[in-house]
């Protein structure tokens, strides 16, 4: 019983303890959040003047200072991305977002870097986390659909890329990529609807009338192939696959070329063998005329023959009957 009064005054000095550490803390992480900031801000501006590896090195001392500051998390990613240390500019991205759930900016970056590196799955979930917390973000139903896309979801990216066109966003490039998933699933139909539509919103848009050029190839459809392959090479004369449009071309006027003159020679063919059934039939009409006018010559000749008999035997009984 005697200790008990001894304890309690341990006690509450081991509290006091605790309470003015507490204090201290609070002082420091004050001191840390203001030294964070001046660091983010020099981070920030020596990213504006491209001294990246500068601006690491005082973000870094930013989220060190202040481990929950989503911004500089946010900047610190931008830095390696410019840095082309994108695994470490996506797990800086991650953190910010860890710490501010509801930025734009991290989730935004997040996801094209995710896009860039073709990791299509975790992309498009960000893009939808990105259309919840603004869904007036500009192209926001394109980009989920190309991260569909890459990841193979077709029916979702197709559905994507629809949103994106009955609002206007990105018309030509969402056709074109409807017509390559089509193509892809051997919908040749859907495919050539799509990649006209493609051409009629941008007709400069030169990748869609090559890939239009295939399609057409495919479906023998030469004269249309040769047509798209030329508009291509007139929009873009210099790319490998410009190299590779003049040999289609090449290759696709010979042979229009040689069915050309197969059909000529068909065609030729086909008169001549018109003519000379035209002739056998002119032919067996004058034959058959010819038999039915000897016939007719012959029962003409045996009438003749049966009259002239007849009178002979007439002339005969008359004769008899003067005598």
């Amino acid at each position: 019983m005697e200790n008990k009064p001894e304890q309690t005054a341990i006690k509450e000095e081991v509290q006091q303890v605790k309470e003015e550490k507490s204090e201290n803390k609070e002082e420091i992480n004050v001191d840390n959040k203001k030294a964070a900031e001046e660091k983010y801000e020099s981070g920030s501006e020596l990213i504006n003047e491209n001294k990246i590896l500068e601006a690491i090195e005082e973000l870094k001392i930013a989220v060190t200072l202040n481990p929950e500051y989503a911004k500089a998390y946010n900047n610190l990613g931008v830095a390696y991305e410019k840095a082309n240390d994108n695994k470490k500019a996506i797990e800086a991205y991650r953190k910010s977002i860890m710490n501010d759930p509801a930025s734009v900016n991290a989730h935004a970056n997040l996801a094209f870097l995710l896009l860039k590196e073709k990791f299509y799955t975790h992309a498009a979930l960000e893009f939808k986390k990105l259309k919840e917390l603004n869904p007036e973000y500009p192209k926001i139903n394109y980009y989920i659909a190309v991260a569909y896309m890459g990841d193979n979801n077709y029916p979702d990216a197709l559905d994507s890329f629809q949103k994106s066109i009955l609002i206007n966003q990105e018309l030509s490039t969402s056709y074109y990529n409807m017509g390559t998933i089509y193509f892809d699933q051997r919908k040749n139909a859907e495919s050539e609807t799509a990649f006209k539509s493609a051409i009629q919103a941008d007709p400069n848009f030169a990748v869609a009338y090559y890939s239009m050029g295939i399609l057409l190839e495919q479906e023998k459809k030469d004269k249309e192939a040769l047509e798209a392959y030329s508009s291509f090479v007139k929009l873009d004369s210099t790319s490998t696959f410009a190299a590779l449009a003049n040999n289609k071309i090449n290759n696709l006027e010979k042979n229009i070329t040689k069915q050309e003159e197969e059909a000529r020679k068909a065609e030729e063919e086909k008169k001549r063998k018109e003519e000379e059934e035209k002739l056998r039939i002119e032919e067996e009409k004058k034959q058959e005329e010819e038999k039915q006018k000897q016939k007719k010559e012959k029962e003409q000749k045996q009438e003749q023959e049966i009259i002239k008999t007849d009178n002979a035997e007439e002339i005969k009984k008359q004769d008899e009957i003067k005598k």
